[in-house]
């Protein structure tokens, strides 16, 4: 386990320096944002092929979560969004490859969390909001809308791809969309308050 959580925490590392070669000035060397995005697909496409090697949720947990916090942790941009789908994509494919219901509901949690904790946060400052759009708070919204959508429409899918017939892994499973949901609706709801009050209730319905 010890050894598990190394490997998982050196990919995690790995997957943070090249992420850091473009978006962090301090130790920017790449000018061009698509190669650094090449370059993590490399990365994530070597963590998934490790966990499978080893058939290991734990380097699996661990790799992503730390993947999640590094592409928040910068400016967002259109950039973060293809990181973060690049993750999720990852964890979904993982989760419905090797059946791991338990990382289902850690990617859940970890997506909604770090878009709450840093993501949200950021977008009011983004240049994608403040230089390119004049109706700032509603081009905020469809920003925060963007990233709430792809995590739900990713986790949803992972439901139509597994048929459980053990009780407590149908019970994982249940949890996790219904966690799923919940934020979903919490999240979006909150964000409509502002802008889009009057749809609130057609978007519950």
């Amino acid at each position: 386990w010890y050894a598990r959580g190394l490997i998982g925490g050196g990919w995690a590392l790995m997957y943070f320096t090249t992420y850091a070669m473009h978006h962090i000035a301090a130790v920017k060397i790449l000018e061009t944002a698509w190669i650094d995005l090449c370059l993590l697909m490399l990365v994530a496409a070597g963590a998934v092929w490790h966990s499978l090697k080893y058939r290991s949720e734990t380097i699996t947990v661990l790799a992503l979560l730390l993947g999640f916090i590094t592409t928040s942790i910068s400016q967002v941009t259109y950039f973060t969004l293809c990181s973060s789908a690049l993750l999720v994509t990852a964890l979904v494919w993982l989760v419905i490859r090797m059946r791991w219901d338990q990382l289902y509901l850690y990617g859940v949690i970890a997506s909604y969390t770090t878009h709450l904790l840093w993501i949200k946060p950021q977008i009011a400052s983004s240049l994608i909001v403040v230089h390119r759009f004049s109706n700032v708070a509603q081009e905020e919204f469809w920003l925060n809308a963007g990233f709430l959508a792809l995590y739900w429409v990713a986790y949803t899918f992972v439901l139509f791809a597994l048929d459980e017939q053990n009780l407590n892994r149908r019970n994982r499973l249940l949890t996790a969309t219904l966690t799923n949901a919940a934020l979903f609706v919490y999240t979006v709801l909150a964000a409509m308050t502002r802008v889009y009050p009057e749809w609130r209730y057609l978007f519950v319905l």
